[in-house]
């Protein structure tokens, strides 16, 4: 097995173990040592903006880096943060080192990137997490040595990151809403995720269902909302997680 194939074998095991944690504790346990072997020493999840667009920055879950967090709610860094200026426009994952290859980082933005140097955390990787109600949400990983090049790497940063903070943010709610009740989707709308889970765009499950491209959006859009997410890849891991479809 090559590196490459052990990256994605890693963080398919850790994927598949975190499904079945029942508590944040035992999650946190099952993804810790595949976060560490890419080189990320803190991974949570965060709230970062609120439903009214509010810089609000808060741990949620994980493992966080308790002088840097000090640090960074002390100097009010939340209004500053590139990563959040980013996510406030897009909902791709990436690096604190891909921002800077994006555009022209402003002083503030890059005080903050080296003030995190200094605790140690010379890289960063956020993947948001855009809720229905327009918050957002997102998983932070940062680490001291972490191999930005290295496209396996980002893929199974991306992946596990997806699901950890899906099934990071369902533990909570059934913690501090233990009877909420699962969503339910419609048999159209299921097949529609399952067709997105296996890689298929709107217009090839169209083909496959005998309906529009149209109508395939429109049922995903509707499963997103009874999901309460944004994005068609964040309904399959929310869909899974409740057992709606499987992996």
């Amino acid at each position: 097995m090559d590196q490459s194939e052990s990256i994605a074998r890693r963080a398919f095991d850790a994927v598949a173990a975190a499904e079945k944690a029942s508590n944040l504790e035992e999650l946190n346990r099952v993804v810790r040592p595949v976060f560490e072997s890419l080189g990320f020493q803190v991974y949570a999840g965060v709230d970062a903006v609120d439903a009214a667009g509010k810089r609000d920055v808060h741990v949620l879950f994980g493992k966080t880096h308790d002088p840097w967090e000090a640090r960074y709610n002390e100097a009010g860094h939340a209004a500053n943060d590139a990563m959040i200026r980013e996510m406030l426009s897009s909902t791709d994952a990436m690096f604190w080192s891909d921002v800077q290859h994006r555009r022209i980082v402003a002083p503030a933005e890059l005080q903050i990137m080296n003030e995190a140097r200094q605790f140690g955390l010379s890289n960063g990787f956020m993947t948001p997490l855009h809720n229905i109600d327009g918050s957002i949400s997102a998983v932070l990983l940062m680490g001291e040595s972490v191999d930005t090049a290295d496209p396996d790497l980002r893929a199974a940063a991306h992946l596990l990151s997806v699901y950890y903070g899906g099934i990071g943010r369902k533990l909570r709610r059934e913690t501090l809403h233990p009877a909420k009740m699962r969503p339910k989707l419609t048999k159209r709308q299921t097949e529609c995720l399952l067709w997105v889970r296996a890689g298929k765009s709107s217009s090839d499950i169209g083909d496959i269902l005998g309906i529009s491209a149209a109508m395939v959006n429109e049922h995903v859009a509707a499963a997103c909302q009874r999901l309460g997410v944004r994005t068609r890849i964040q309904a399959v891991a929310e869909a899974a997680l409740h057992g709606l479809i499987e992996l």
